[in-house]
């Protein structure tokens, strides 16, 4: 595969591409994607090189960490041992040690990937590697002008050792550890102090983590070799070579655990695998005071019979109203003889007759010619015949529109403000009143429905039993004063991990291939610490750089550490009293409880809530007829 710059290559850039064609050999194409000719463009610029294609179901190491068993693992870092020896023995140095340069099969096949970035040698000409990441780089590289500095095969090896240790370890750092008396050093920093968590005898200011294994789970050949790769003096790292001899032998000696078959121990040694004794609380335990108490209470409430169940819910209420009816609260009608409606209708009448009349006259004058009247009376029927068969009249609606018209004309002929229209008037109002009750009085009797399924007696009993229960076993159960030096120990490993993720910046050499002016970028953005390296401040980052950051961010957290015993006397004191404050509040409200609950009338409770469905139906029963009687009034 081709691998090809769109930017134009600096001629040192260049140089080292042509440099690697020239030192290449079978010992650096065994075990890594080494150019294997250059790329020029049509004036013979340097723009890239070919390649070996590496098979894309590789993973990166850093996602391997704690995959598979030991023996797996074992045999990746027999793997990676065997290919830092092929490129030391080629003469050339990798230079800017990282896990993002090693690619993983599924079967265990390793291979060294963006060898463009090692240090390669030419001869007197070297061609240094980019910024190491912090993790990987010697205590001698730490401390400023990394890019600049060339690199030996020994720089290398602490790099090699410390991704061993993360293989065997499953992914924990070998400076990861539990800091004494200061605040947790990022891995920078802890290199740079030599900082090695599993030291023998312990460091005094950095212990090994209480859940990880010891370097006692290896083999003691492989220990030494840790204590010399990971030792104050600089200068005794092991070869590649010795650890490829040594990891050999460890997996030839691996044996199943007894504890657990599907681990995998070295004969003579502890289990890695398997749970280390947990550790003992800064805090101890304290056990709760008044047991005997809690019992003795929890007795009394055993002893109160519990309601029956009811066979409904909600209960039906019988429809039975005692209730007298409801007074309209109406005005006297007036004392009229003529009532509002026999107006209208007398008025109905009187108009019919008077049309009535009127064509009765007009058929009256007309028929005093016989001659013309028999030719208007034939030309009526025949006009009404013929109309009516080509357009299909509707006599119906014609009727309804006569009416409808008598009606309005009748409705002028009748006073708008009398003593009737205002009678109307009240008890229209009165109806909208008692209609807006009505419908309050069913919204309640249904609130009182549900109130009943959640406290009938049986519900009620329930409830106040589960939860004098579940109180009950947290008093037995709990250790207030463990849990809540637990809590302390967790805030202020909070607190402790947001203010080291602050004080992590984001350098051009915390992930691979990161360039000052891209660091600069990134502050412009608002992202200068590993605590800015979270939620919407990555949308505007591009997916490759984002997809780092986050991984460089994961491995902080992974590394860091908090140590209980850092927390002071005096604030575990203060959790002390506390806890025997808050254990001796809840046993009296307890007590409070339990006596409340025997002491309860669950039944009666119930009752109140029947009597007052019972209550509200009736009156909704007695708004209901007043409905009724309004609507008569009103017709």
């Amino acid at each position: 595969m081709a691998k090809i710059w769109l930017d134009p290559l600096e001629a040192r850039q260049a140089a080292k591409i042509l440099a690697m064609i020239k030192v290449r050999s079978g010992a650096l194409e065994d075990v890594s994607a080494w150019p294997t000719a250059s790329l020029h463009d049509a004036t013979g610029q340097v723009i890239g090189f070919l390649m070996p294609q590496v098979n894309r179901d590789f993973k990166f190491l850093h996602d391997i960490y704690s995959s598979g068993n030991w023996q797996t693992r074992t045999s990746i870092a027999v793997s990676l041992a065997h290919a830092f020896a092929g490129v030391h023995s080629a003469g050339q140095v990798m230079g800017n040690v990282t896990d993002w340069h090693v690619w993983v099969a599924p079967v265990g096949t390793l291979r060294l990937i963006s060898t463009d970035s090692y240090q390669v040698t030419d001869g007197e000409e070297i061609y240094t590697a980019p910024p190491s990441l912090p993790e990987f780089t010697p205590p001698e590289l730490q401390a400023g002008g990394v890019a600049a500095q060339i690199r030996t095969q020994n720089h290398d090896l602490f790099g090699l050792a410390v991704m061993l240790f993360k293989l065997l370890f499953a992914g924990r750092h070998p400076y990861s550890g539990l800091p004494v008396g200061q605040p947790m050093p990022g891995p920078g920093e802890a290199i740079a102090a030599d900082l090695f968590a599993y030291a023998e005898p312990p460091n005094p200011k950095m212990l090994r983590p209480s859940d990880a294994p010891s370097l006692g789970a290896l083999p003691d050949a492989v220990q030494g070799l840790f204590v010399r790769a990971f030792s104050a003096a600089h200068d005794q790292r092991p070869s590649a070579t010795e650890w490829h001899t040594a990891l050999l032998d460890m997996g030839r000696d691996l044996v199943p655990c007894e504890t657990n078959p599907k681990h995998l121990r070295i004969a003579g040694h502890p289990c890695p695998d398997c749970a280390p004794d947990a550790p003992v609380s800064a805090a101890g335990s304290v056990a709760v005071s008044g047991n005997g108490s809690v019992e003795r209470l929890w007795e009394q409430v055993m002893a109160v019979s519990a309601p029956d169940k009811p066979a409904v819910i909600p209960p039906e209420i019988p429809d039975v109203s005692r209730l007298p009816p409801l007074p309209l609260g109406l005005p006297t009608p007036p004392r009229s003889l003529i009532s509002p409606q026999t107006q209208e209708n007398l008025l109905r009448w009187l108009l019919r007759i008077v049309v009535l009349g009127s064509l009765t006259a007009l058929v009256m004058t007309i028929q005093k010619s016989s001659v013309l009247a028999a030719i208007v009376e034939v030309g009526i029927v025949l006009l009404f015949v013929t109309l009516g068969r080509r357009f299909s009249v509707d006599w119906d609606g014609l009727i309804d529109n006569f009416q409808n018209a008598e009606g309005r004309f009748v409705e002028r002929l009748i006073p708008t403000q009398g003593k009737w229209q205002a009678y109307h008037s009240a008890a229209e109002k009165r109806r909208q009143e008692v209609r807006q009750h009505f419908k309050e009085l069913r919204a309640q009797y249904k609130a009182l429905e549900e109130q009943y399924v959640e406290q009938n007696a049986y519900a009620q009993y329930q409830r106040g039993l589960l939860d004098l229960d579940t109180r009950r076993r947290k008093l037995q159960q709990a250790q207030p004063s463990h849990a809540l030096a637990a809590k302390l120990d967790d805030q202020y490993a909070s607190e402790a991990l947001a203010e080291y993720l602050k004080r992590q910046m984001v350098t051009p050499n915390v992930v691979p291939n990161f360039s000052a002016r891209m660091a600069l970028h990134l502050t412009t953005m608002g992202i200068r610490r590993a605590s800015d390296v979270q939620g919407d401040k990555l949308k505007v980052v591009r997916a490759e750089l984002a997809e780092a950051l986050v991984a460089w961010r994961e491995s902080l957290v992974q590394f860091f550490h908090f140590n209980p015993a850092n927390i002071p006397a005096a604030e575990r004191e203060a959790a002390q009293r506390r806890s025997e404050e808050q254990n001796a509040t809840e046993l009296r409200r307890f007590e409070q409880d339990v006596r409340k609950f025997v002491k309860t009338d669950w039944q009666q409770q119930e009752d109140q809530i029947l009597q007052q469905m019972k209550d509200t139906k009736a009156q909704a029963k007695q708004y209901q007829k007043a409905l009724k009687e309004l609507d008569e009034v009103l017709k």
